[in-house]
């Protein structure tokens, strides 16, 4: 099995991880609500979903993989200028994270290389 290039798999991992902590966020919502809010716990396990498949494709070598990372990528730079006009910090944070993310997957050529197909 191949292994992909490292900014693809820390771009991944950070996916990964978003993933996890979502999946958590509806875990610990379940236990501590009412069961009247049973859409909003699907709407969280679907939001889990989705990093989720993106760490995947990105660590299978799946084109459409990258596309998703850098459609999600531009939302959160702009969830991430939101945050800022608010006067939150933390949106420099979610900016570094969705930058990194878009150039690891985009920039390096092993990255490039990572999501042809092979020959």
């Amino acid at each position: 099995m191949r292994t992909p290039p490292w900014p693809v798999a820390i771009a991944a991992a950070l996916y990964a991880l978003l993933a996890a902590a979502l999946l958590a966020l509806a875990v610990t919502f379940v236990f501590s609500s009412d069961s009247g809010d049973a859409g909003f716990i699907v709407v969280m396990l679907v939001a889990a979903l989705v990093p989720a498949m993106v760490a995947y494709s990105l660590w299978r070598g799946y084109r459409g993989g990258r596309i998703v990372a850098c459609v999600l990528a531009v939302v959160g730079v702009l969830g991430g200028l939101q945050l800022l006009g608010e006067g939150r910090p933390g949106g420099l944070v979610v900016i570094a994270a969705q930058v990194f993310v878009a150039a690891s997957v985009t920039l390096p050529s092993s990255s490039r290389a990572w999501f042809r197909p092979p020959a």
